[in-house]
């Protein structure tokens, strides 16, 4: 069959359509199989993403310095833990958010300050950075919004870990990916972030668990 020229821009234009439906149709679809296939590996092996060895570089809130440790030592704390990276903008914006929840739920009465959640930042390191390696103009979107040259700048009071070997191993399928963990149990998981409505759900479970 031959188009004419008055069928041929239309044709042209409804295959590219189909084309980019198809193409969107099969990427949410792969990315859904990602993603519950990481939760399902996230369920399945909890205890030994809890037990892997991960190096620790800020120690944050931890009473002691430590060059490693495994995050089931941390498994009677109430945990949110987020992979970030560097190279995310979206990172910063989470931690901001998450920072405030924490602040929420930060009293000062010394037994509730114990049970509110700790932010442990799992940093996925590229093959050629170091920890410690000033990174120019890195903005991490806080509130005085600063420019940082390291990720001590997230603040002191996070425990900052090295998240590389953990985001492989488990198939983690995005960054940021927040993960909450309390008494040795994964609650709750977030793949991506979009605005701070996302993490409603993360403020509700964390009322709930501590009675608040």
């Amino acid at each position: 069959m031959k188009l004419d020229s008055k069928q041929f821009v239309p044709f042209v234009l409804v295959i590219a359509f189909l084309g980019l439906v198809a193409i969107v149709f099969f990427s949410f679809n792969f990315n859904s199989r990602q993603l519950e296939t990481f939760k399902s590996i996230l369920q399945e092996e909890t205890d030994l993403f809890l037990v892997e060895y991960v190096s620790v570089l800020q120690n944050g809130f931890l009473d002691q310095e430590t060059d490693s440790l495994q995050l089931v030592s941390l498994s009677d704390q109430s945990i949110i833990l987020l992979f970030a990276a560097r190279w995310s903008d979206k990172s910063s914006e989470v931690v901001n958010q998450i920072e405030q929840i924490i602040n929420r739920f930060n009293s000062t009465t010394t037994d509730y300050y114990e049970k509110a959640p700790k932010l442990v930042i799992a940093l996925v390191l590229d093959t050629r950075e170091g920890y410690g390696k000033q990174v120019e103009r890195i903005q991490l979107k806080g509130d005085n919004k600063g420019w940082y040259g390291n990720d001590h700048d997230f603040s002191k009071q996070h425990l900052i870990i090295d998240g590389s070997n953990l985001f492989n191993e488990f198939q983690i399928p995005g960054i940021p990916t927040l993960v909450y963990l309390m008494d040795g149990q994964i609650l709750w998981t977030q793949v991506g972030y979009r605005n701070a409505s996302q993490l409603q759900p993360l403020t509700s479970l964390i009322k709930t668990r501590l009675g608040s």
